[in-house]
């Protein structure tokens, strides 16, 4: 039996890159399918799919709002934790 490629995506609310097999979420809009890292990133998108479109076509290069999701907040937590401890040894 033949493996499916992983296929790498980027939540259009904060521009993580998740796999689409393994994304928290995801929402379709206007037939096409979006996926999220976390279910708050999903809920931002559906209040308004529209002016994030609308802003990710006209902004090339610049994924996202700055806005940082629950999964990006555990992950910015994790590394200021390891470097925390690294730093008192």
């Amino acid at each position: 039996m033949a493996t499916m490629p992983v296929v790498s995506v980027t939540d259009p609310i904060c521009g993580m890159t998740v796999t689409a097999a393994e994304a928290a979420a995801r929402f379709t809009f206007i037939d096409v399918t979006y996926y999220f890292c976390s279910i708050e990133c999903r809920d931002l998108f559906q209040l308004a799919p529209e002016r994030h479109l609308v802003y990710l076509a006209h902004e090339p290069g610049n994924e996202h709002y700055g806005y940082c999701c629950p999964t990006q907040r555990q992950l910015r937590a994790d590394h200021t934790a390891n470097h925390t401890a690294e730093d008192s040894r």
